[in-house]
């Protein structure tokens, strides 16, 4: 027999739609495609995906008509995974299609654990409570979705937890709150930050954590907080030289951090892996809105108007090397990219 929650996920994967793209002259060119940049609209079912080659010529341009996709990740060879954060539905690019699955309203944050596993974290609550959110731990035969208090910011997982950022309304409390893979809350471990998450890395055994800073604070908040993952739980924090940390980066000996110091600027703080060691400091004169790492360039994405550029440098120097330019596209803007290479 099966039971209700087997058969409402049997369901939702029969309720899965098939999207054929149309008006599109190209397929996703996986083959020659180098990095792919996404555009959307919050308001309206309107986003786009454009694939360019290493030289920052388009060869496939695949509209989609959902709203609010602004975080994109590369989960396998040629598969993609997107949210459509004010929309109920999730999008996923396999090989040269695209399947939009309907969802719980909102999806906000989303990891796949390993081939048969992932979290999708919902904005949103089915009794309708707005100081609670839905947790959907999925696996390939079933799903078990958990109510959770407090707004889940940012989210990591490995092989045993999932570690989400998460701040309590209105006390704006802060915590990592620590699940098992089942749904169980492990541990909630106390935060000393006033803003949000800026961004959330497991690195060599230790959860990395990076908080925007907070309107309210005299001075922004210059630290990082490292927690152990070694089974002590034990968090401590890192005072960088600037403030404002934001993404979590890593090179084979380094971690780089970016600071949001101001709308035309950046700095960068380049940490030893193994010590945690300030190493260097680089200012870029852009705000870093994404950032990526690809073997020895660093790939920055700027804003401009309802499009930007993506802005490629050198790690052994910080020289610029190379620009994308991305032009807008009407009532979209540019909001995330991720490399195909």
């Amino acid at each position: 027999m099966l039971n209700n929650k087997m058969i409402i996920t049997l369901i939702a994967s029969v309720l899965i739609m098939l999207f054929i793209l149309t008006g599109c002259s190209n397929k996703f060119n996986w083959e020659k495609g180098f990095l792919a940049v996404v555009y959307t609209n919050s308001l309206k079912e309107k986003s786009t995906i454009v694939v360019l080659d290493d030289e920052g010529k388009e060869i496939t341009t695949l509209n989609i008509p959902v709203r609010g996709i602004f975080e994109v990740k590369r989960t396998g060879d040629q598969e993609l995974v997107m949210l459509g954060r004010f929309s109920d539905k999730i999008v996923r690019v396999k090989e040269d299609k695209v399947i939009i699955e309907k969802t719980h309203q909102f999806p906000f944050l989303y990891d796949k654990i390993d081939e048969n596993r992932e979290l999708v974290i919902y904005n949103s609550d089915p009794q309708g409570d707005i100081d609670y959110f839905s947790y959907d731990f999925r696996n390939r035969n079933h799903s078990n979705t958990i109510r959770h208090k407090g707004f889940p910011w940012a989210l990591e997982t490995d092989k045993k937890y999932a570690y989400v950022y998460v701040a309590q309304v209105p006390q704006k409390n802060q915590s990592i709150d620590v699940f098992d893979l089942q749904g169980h809350l492990i541990k909630s471990i106390p935060l000393n930050v006033g803003g949000r998450a800026g961004d959330v890395r497991i690195v060599d055994g230790r959860l990395i954590i990076t908080s925007l800073s907070d309107s309210r604070r005299e001075q922004p908040d210059q630290h990082v907080i490292v927690i152990d993952l070694d089974g002590s739980w034990e968090a401590r924090t890192l005072k960088l030289r600037y403030p404002a940390p934001n993404h979590i980066l890593t090179t084979s000996d380094s971690i780089v951090i970016t600071h949001d110091i101001a709308d035309d600027r950046s700095i960068l703080t380049f940490l030893d892996r193994k010590t945690l060691k300030q190493k260097a400091n680089f200012v870029l004169n852009h705000k870093v809105y994404r950032a990526a790492i690809a073997g020895d360039h660093l790939y920055t994405l700027h804003q401009i108007g309802n499009g930007g550029k993506i802005i490629v440098y050198d790690l052994k120097n910080m020289k610029q090397i190379s620009t994308y330019s991305l032009k807008g596209r009407g009532e979209m803007m540019v909001q995330n990219f991720v490399l195909l290479k």
